[in-house]
């Protein structure tokens, strides 16, 4: 089994958003099918040989990135950038060999 990749957002202090909650994100992502493109990359990376659960950590690191970009941008929600993110994986938006461990 693939190691899963780590999120921007691994721990929530009291209140904040935080890993648990990009995986129910996700999913409601999937389930509602809004943005329809979640749905499509699920779909493309298990066509790929890819598991669902690690299909859906790639998933919630794309959703870390631009909530990471929304919260030091003091900007808002891009979903351009959100879908072009989603159609460059399995690549991430990030390097995770940059994150602390």
């Amino acid at each position: 089994m693939k190691k899963r990749p780590a999120t921007l957002l691994t721990e929530a202090p009291d209140g904040a958003f935080g890993h648990a909650d990009l995986l129910r994100t996700i999913e409601n992502q999937i389930k509602d099918n809004n943005p329809p493109e979640t749905q499509r990359t699920l779909k493309r990376l298990m066509a790929l040989g890819e598991t669902r659960d690690y299909v859906i950590h790639l998933l919630a690191c794309v959703l870390s990135a631009e909530i990471f970009e929304i919260a030091h941008a003091q900007g808002t929600f891009d979903l351009e950038r959100y879908v072009s993110h989603l159609q460059a994986l399995p690549d991430l938006p990030y390097d995770p060999e940059d994150l602390p461990t």
